[in-house]
């Protein structure tokens, strides 16, 4: 009996979650929708492996090519994960679609960052398609549905993160590009009955020192109480083409209006600054700021494996990443504290040197002597060490130039696994006095005792400074800052949990719509965006995926703006059938026209035909009687009928 050789998987699809029924049915649709393609599918159960981070290890070890994470199960792990793929270098090609089972759990899957959110239902046309269209887009083809071509002015909703507030400002994170100075709309979950106004004033946009997978910071004023209109100008508006006399009188009845709306503007804009103050003073006993910020640079990341606690639960924040972009982007964006790196993996290079085993031979292709054997590994291994340290001496080179060429930043740089050099020797070299060799494998508890360190020694010296401040001012002037106390120098900051609803807000930003089918649409805008994921509420809630407009072409000039095109998502089926009766509503309705403007012209050439019938037939009958006499009888006449129209039965059929 012939044995049959299976076939390499030339895509892997993964699906973490346990749903059964669906995993099986999202199979069978790739399959049908690419059958010349040979997939490897993969499906781990939501408890596989605890904590989080140790299915983010096995993912990262397996790379596969599409993952769906299904947040129906573990939840709250499986949001942190997410986060964790997506902040990730080397996966950033993967894409991540989010799995939710009800409509109202699309705004966790977006805020995790994935790629894409689809909610569970009989709809798998875009559950297959969209993902691929990122990871494999000459194969992913086209979606073959109808079209609709129209301009209609909408807003594009971009969603922001909010870290922290104070008394006064909140701290915000997001991809848009805001002007300092100016006033802006925020939606956020802050009760209105808090802070009546969803205004705020740019103080200031930054693009590092970020916590989140942003492009901008942003620190943003409240205004808190919209002012009232101007009833001066409205007036003056309202009374051209009035009397002197009559214009004077209602001018005059606007400025005590006016003052009325001020004054009781002033008294309200009090109030909730003083109970907006209060209310930041309560939440800042329950927040819980993380101030050290750590950095794991890794190629394979194998400690994760040694931690059983989960990396959110420690008291700094840890970014993990195998390899670092070409201009330190990761570095400058979120300025980590202390960046912890593999000077070179020993257990890897001794794997590469094992795999060339069978090259160790004599020149005549006669085999080694044991002894001769092992003195071979060992000038090999030594020169595989001598040439991965060259290379992260180069990259130690490069970051440390980088963060040089940084204002006001000086992180401290551990190398582990550096067996030949000492601190002071790479110190001295480098001209950088921030960097700790340790001959020791990268331990996470190591990482974390220097955060540790790094932390105390940090508040001390805050202490000292305010203490020695506080001496110098009340000895300036013993009056006037008799009761300075260290908590003065001190921002009051309420931090906020990524978990908190508070978290989360979103600014609108006008576009117009070029184009819309039931899978994706086309729109333009004056924004260079990227390729992110944003929200519209036209003509139902959705979420889009800016993909490229071609190969290799993220968006298109058009005028002054510029052409996006975005996959639709996010959406359940009743969402899915509004969006097609929208666009066959649009798609139609030039045929619909020509239709019913058929059907008009039908209807007028049978009333006309009735109607010359009508005259020829009273015509007849007139002639009849004049030559018949007064009492001759009437001839039949013609039954008017409806002809059947078989234009209203090709009309139905085209609805």
């Amino acid at each position: 009996m012939a044995v049959t050789k299976s076939l390499k998987p030339e895509k892997w699809i993964f699906y973490v979650g346990d749903d059964d029924g669906y995993w099986a049915s999202l199979k069978s649709r790739f399959k049908l929708a690419h059958p010349k393609t040979i997939f490897g599918f993969r499906h781990i159960a939501a408890n596989d492996f605890e904590p989080y981070q140790l299915l983010f290890l096995e993912i990262l070890k397996k790379r596969p090519d599409i993952l769906y994470l299904d947040f129906s199960f573990n939840l709250g792990p499986h949001l942190k994960l997410a986060n964790l793929l997506k902040l990730e270098n080397s996966l950033r090609s993967m894409p991540v679609v989010g799995l939710v089972d009800k409509k109202s759990k699309v705004e966790d899957s977006i805020f995790a960052g994935v790629d894409f959110t689809h909610v569970k239902c009989g709809e798998f046309h875009d559950v297959v398609f969209d993902p691929y269209v990122l990871a494999f887009p000459k194969a992913a083809g086209e979606a073959k549905f109808a079209k609709a071509q129209f301009h209609r002015d909408a807003s594009l909703i971009s969603d922001f993160r909010i870290g922290y507030m104070t008394p006064t400002t909140l701290h915000a994170e997001g991809d848009m590009m805001l002007e300092e100075g100016s006033i802006i709309e925020l939606n956020t979950n802050i009760p209105k009955t808090l802070v009546p106004s969803r205004r705020y004033r740019v103080k200031s946009v930054d693009d590092k020192n970020l916590f989140y997978n942003y492009r901008y910071c942003y620190d943003l004023e409240f205004l808190f109480v919209d002012e009232p209109e101007n009833e001066v100008e409205k007036a003056e508006d309202e009374t051209i083409g009035l009397g002197e006399e009559q214009k004077a009188i209602i001018i005059k009845q606007a400025k005590e209006n006016q003052k009325y709306a001020m004054a009781e503007y002033h008294g309200k804009l009090d109030k909730v600054k003083k109970n907006f103050y209060n209310w930041v003073m309560e939440q800042m006993s329950s927040s819980h700021p993380k101030k050290t910020k750590v950095m794991i640079v890794d190629e394979k990341l194998d400690f994760i494996g040694r931690v059983t606690q989960s990396l959110d639960s420690f008291p700094y924040t840890i970014r993990l990443q195998t390899r670092l972009s070409d201009d330190f982007y990761e570095i400058y964006h979120t300025r980590p504290d202390i960046i912890a790196m593999q000077f070179y993996d020993v257990e890897e290079l001794k794997r590469q040197m094992e795999e060339s085993y069978d090259k160790f031979t004599h020149n005549d292709g006669t085999p080694l002597s044991d002894e001769e054997i092992e003195e071979e590994k060992s000038k090999a291994l030594s020169e595989l060490k001598r040439q991965s340290e060259s290379a992260a001496l180069d990259l130690l080179s490069a970051i440390v130039k980088k963060v040089k060429s940084f204002e006001d930043y000086r992180p401290f740089i551990v190398l582990f696994s550096c067996e030949n050099y000492e601190s002071s020797t790479i110190q001295d070299s480098l001209k950088y006095p921030y960097v700790i060799a340790n001959k020791s494998i990268l331990k996470l508890s190591t990482v974390t005792e220097l955060a540790n360190a790094f932390q105390e020694k940090n508040d001390l010296k805050f202490d000292i400074y305010v203490e020695n401040k506080i001496k110098e001012l009340k000895a300036s002037d013993p009056m006037k800052y008799s009761y300075l106390t260290p908590d003065d120098f001190t921002e009051k900051r309420y931090y906020i949990s990524r978990q908190s609803t508070l978290s989360r807000a979103n600014f609108r930003y006008p576009i117009t719509l070029n184009s819309m089918s039931e899978s994706e649409l086309t729109f333009s805008c004056d924004l260079e965006l990227r390729q992110d994921v944003y929200r519209l509420d036209f003509p139902v809630d959705m979420s889009l995926t800016v993909v490229p407009i071609s190969e290799g072409v993220l968006r298109e000039k058009d005028g002054k703006d510029f052409l996006y095109r975005a996959l639709i998502h996010s959406v359940g089926e009743i969402e899915k059938k509004t969006v097609r009766k929208f666009v066959n509503e649009i798609f139609f309705s030039d045929l619909t026209e020509k239709r019913k403007a058929e059907m008009e012209a039908f209807k007028n050439l049978n009333e006309q035909e009735k109607q010359k019938r009508q005259e020829e037939l009273e015509q007849e009958q007139s002639e009849a009687q004049e030559a018949d006499g007064d009492n001759a009888a009437p001839q039949d006449g013609v039954i008017d009928a409806e002809v059947p129209t078989d234009v209203e039965e090709e009309e139905k059929d085209s609805e």
